[in-house]
């Protein structure tokens, strides 16, 4: 009986982790994403935007460009993003968004460099971002929370 009841504890608590805990999908072709990201990231400039572009002050004020779902490339495309902006030396790709009772929302993706020469953008209060490294050479894992 004692074995049972610890079989069905752990049981349990294996099915609360793996409810809690989101796998992004993998990069399959990881050079392919970064040549994609860094001609995304010329078509797409985040400084000197032109005035004439669509909520130019939006996305001015948050320092990203929205890439519109027409231009994302296979690569892109092959991780189901649902939103894909450039933002300051980079690509990001939101894949999935998570909400939490007590502690908001939280956002993951991966952040791909376009220049290899340049570290990731650093860290700040204002956006929340957090930039974690992969095994894959210049693409970042991207979080973001909303507290």
């Amino acid at each position: 009986m004692r074995d049972a009841l610890t079989f069905v504890i752990l049981c349990c608590s294996l099915a609360l982790v793996s409810c809690a805990r989101h796998d992004l999908p993998p990069v399959k072709n990881a050079e392919a994403l970064r040549a994609d990201s860094r001609v995304l990231f010329g078509q797409f400039p985040v400084s000197e935007l032109p005035t004439n572009v669509p909520d130019y002050g939006y996305q001015c004020d948050l320092g990203i460009r929205i890439i519109p779902r027409a231009k994302w490339p296979p690569s892109i495309l092959a991780l189901h993003p649902h939103l894909v902006c450039s933002y300051q030396g980079g690509i990001e790709i939101w894949i999935s968004e998570l909400e939490f009772k007590d502690r908001g929302k939280w956002w993951e993706g991966y952040y791909v460099v376009a220049n290899r020469a340049q570290p990731p953008p650093p860290q700040a209060a204002s956006n929340h971002f957090v930039f974690k490294p992969t095994d894959l050479d210049s693409i970042l894992l991207l979080k973001q929370t909303s507290f």
